[in-house]
């Protein structure tokens, strides 16, 4: 069964956020457009994967926190989805609006209780880490090897990236942005306390095959906009001590 980690962690995030997702942002995240007949078809497929994969854990479906955004079935989920409910023998025979509710409600609270991934996901996420390069990893136990750069062929080369290291350079570094010093917790509060992209300083296309990634020496924490800055150049990415200097220079202009 074919789980695409990018849309698990998406919908996990969601679920302990006690929020929905709408099909078309989802799609989004994977590069699916909800306005082709046969993406609509695949990314069902992937939900379901997802949702069969919590039922087997004995798990609620948590692809429930995937609705519509729009026309007769606008915030609620697909058929697909109450088609799967019924095929799993979950619903009982409960109309759609009563089973939506009492399925998300659960969706929600166990996501809310849960401090770690389950055993099961762990695995998962270990074995096939996500592909976003911007994607927030959780903290993760220290190992004392750390390998990523294995180079898959999906739709097109992607490059797995090491939660475990993105948890070890935040550790040493702290989620400060190492380009311009931004902190988000100390800008939004609690809500903001620890967010950080990791900025890998050389880019993963460059390296082939597996390497083993120092997270102090490889890894840098930066935040989501000098992050865009440091990738906006198309051939070759930015430094952060460029950055540094950017932002230097125009601090300069604007104090003339």
């Amino acid at each position: 069964m074919s789980l695409d980690t990018r849309i698990y962690r998406k919908l996990m995030e969601t679920a302990q956020r006690a929020k929905t997702i709408t099909y078309t942002e989802v799609g989004n995240l994977v590069g699916l457009d909800m306005d082709d007949s046969q993406q609509r078809e695949e990314l069902a497929h992937l939900l379901g994967n997802i949702s069969r994969n919590e039922h087997e854990n004995h798990r609620p479906l948590l692809s429930v926190v995937v609705v519509h955004a729009s026309g007769e079935r606008k915030g609620i989920p697909g058929s697909g989805f109450f088609s799967l409910a019924s095929e799993l023998e979950i619903n009982d025979g409960r109309d759609e609006d009563m089973f939506f509710a009492e399925e998300l409600k659960r969706v929600f609270d166990f996501w809310a209780q849960s401090q770690e991934l389950p055993d099961d996901l762990q695995q998962l996420f270990n074995d096939a880490p996500l592909r976003n390069i911007h994607q927030q990893d959780d903290e993760l136990p220290d190992d004392d090897s750390i390998y990523e750069g294995a180079k898959r062929r999906i739709t097109v080369n992607s490059y797995e990236r090491s939660p475990e290291a993105r948890a070890k350079c935040i550790k040493h570094y702290g989620a400060v942005c190492q380009a311009c010093g931004f902190d988000f917790g100390k800008r939004y509060g609690e809500i903001g306390r620890g967010y950080i992209h990791v900025h890998h300083l050389v880019p993963l296309p460059k390296i082939g095959g597996n390497y083993q990634v120092d997270p102090i020496n490889d890894l840098r924490p930066v935040c989501a906009n000098c992050h865009a800055i440091i990738h906006r150049p198309k051939e070759e990415p930015l430094t952060i001590e460029k950055v540094r200097e950017l932002l230097e220079n125009q601090a300069k202009i604007t104090e003339q």
